[in-house]
């Protein structure tokens, strides 16, 4: 039984190719695009994992806004940078300069 109704969806489809190779690219499309959105999302979600306290680990980052220019995006500071924030805000508890 299950023979025949692959046997007829076969027919299907090489009776109806053109329709059919595009909804099976689209189809491939589609899964591809979901499989990449979810190692993203993985790969995002993975930092600081290790770290007892890994939720309360924060990066800060900086955008540069020229005339006539795009922006740009930095992380990098000056060492006094991490002392002057931890002085300033009394919730730092500690600061790495990398």
């Amino acid at each position: 039984m299950y023979f025949n109704y692959l046997k007829s969806a076969l027919k299907s489809l090489w009776k109806n190719r053109f329709y059919s190779g595009i909804n099976i690219i689209g189809l491939a499309i589609g899964i591809a695009a979901v499989l990449f959105i979810l190692l993203y999302l993985q790969y995002e979600s993975s930092f600081d994992r290790f770290h007892e306290n890994g939720k309360n680990i924060y990066r800060i980052d900086v955008t540069w806004q020229w005339e006539g220019r795009e922006d740009a995006n930095s992380t990098k500071f000056l060492a006094p940078v991490g002392p002057t924030i931890k002085a300033d805000y009394p919730e730092v508890e500690e600061t790495v300069n990398s």
